[in-house]
C-alpha cells in the first residue's frame, strides 16, 4: 500500500463520495474566508457516513472551524473587506436570478425586447459583481494569511489542523476511487488552494472563478491489488 494511503482516514465501503469531495470544500474555504454552514455536513458525518474514524474526529474538525470563521469576523482591518465581499456576492446572486429568469420567462410574457435588454443588463452587472467579489476574496485571503502569520504562536496549529485534514481526505478519495476504479475526472474538485499533495489541476483561477479546479490523483499501481486494498473500507 502506497505511504499516502497511511496518512488518509479509513472510510467506509458504500462511501458517499459526494459529501466527501464537499467536506473537502468546506475545510479548504474556511482557510480563506469562505464559511460555508458545516451543520449540514456535520450530521452526516458524526452519522458515520464517511467511516467511524472520521465521525469520531468530526467535534474536532467543527471546533476548528468555528475558531477559525469566530477569529477572521473580528478582526477589525478585515471587517470592510469581509462586508463589501458578502454584498458583492448577494449582489451576484439576485443579478444572476434575475436576469436568467428574465431570459427564461421575457418570451412568454410580452413579444416587447424590453425583457431581453433588462435580462442582459443584469447578466452583465452579475460578471461585474463576480469579478470584482473574486478580486477582493483574493485581497482578503492574502491579508487573513498575513493576519495568522503574524499569530501562528495562536492560531498555527488549528489552520495547520485543518489543512492536514483537507490533505487526509483528498488522499482518502484518491485511495476510493483507485479501488473502485473510478475515473477521478467524475469528480472534480473546486479548491482555494492549489498546494495540496495528490491533486492535479484541471483550470487555475480566472476572473470569473476564483478557485482551482482539480482532481485526485488515483494510483495506478494500486489497481492490481485492489482485492487486498479494499480491506481498508469498511
Amino acid at each position: 500500500m502506497d505511504n499516502k494511503y497511511e496518512n488518509a482516514y479509513v472510510l467506509r465501503k458504500n462511501v458517499d463520495i459526494n459529501l466527501l469531495r464537499n467536506l473537502i470544500t468546506l475545510i479548504d474555504g474556511y482557510l480563506i474566508n469562505y464559511f460555508d454552514d458545516p451543520a449540514p455536513f456535520g450530521q452526516k458525518v458524526k452519522a458515520g457516513a464517511l467511516g467511524p474514524e472520521l465521525s469520531k474526529e468530526w467535534k474536532y474538525v467543527e471546533r476548528s472551524l468555528m475558531k477559525i470563521a469566530t477569529t477572521v469576523r473580528k478582526i477589525p482591518e478585515l471587517k470592510p473587506l469581509v462586508k463589501l465581499c458578502t454584498i458583492l456576492k448577494t449582489l451576484t446572486l439576485i443579478f444572476m436570478v434575475s436576469g436568467t429568469m428574465l431570459a427564461i420567462s421575457g418570451p412568454f410574457l410580452t413579444e416587447s425586447p424590453y425583457p431581453y435588454y433588462l435580462s442582459t443588463f443584469f447578466l452583465t452587472f452579475s460578471a461585474i459583481s463576480t469579478i470584482w467579489y473574486n478580486i477582493l476574496e483574493r485581497r482578503l485571503s492574502v491579508k487573513i494569511k498575513e493576519y495568522f502569520e503574524k499569530h501562528k504562536t495562536k492560531y498555527g496549529f488549528t489552520r495547520n489542523y485543518l489543512k492536514n485534514t483537507v490533505q487526509k481526505l483528498i488522499f482518502s478519495m484518491a485511495h476510493h476511487v483507485t479501488v473502485k476504479m473510478v475515473s477521478p475526472e467524475k469528480y472534480p474538485l473546486s479548491l482555494y488552494h492549489e498546494d495540496y499533495k495528490g491533486i492535479r489541476i484541471i483550470k487555475k483561477p480566472g476572473w470569473l472563478r476564483g478557485k482551482y479546479k482539480v482532481v485526485v490523483i488515483a494510483d495506478d499501481e494500486a489497481l492490481i491489488h485492489k482485492s487486498s486494498n479494499a480491506s481498508r473500507f469498511r
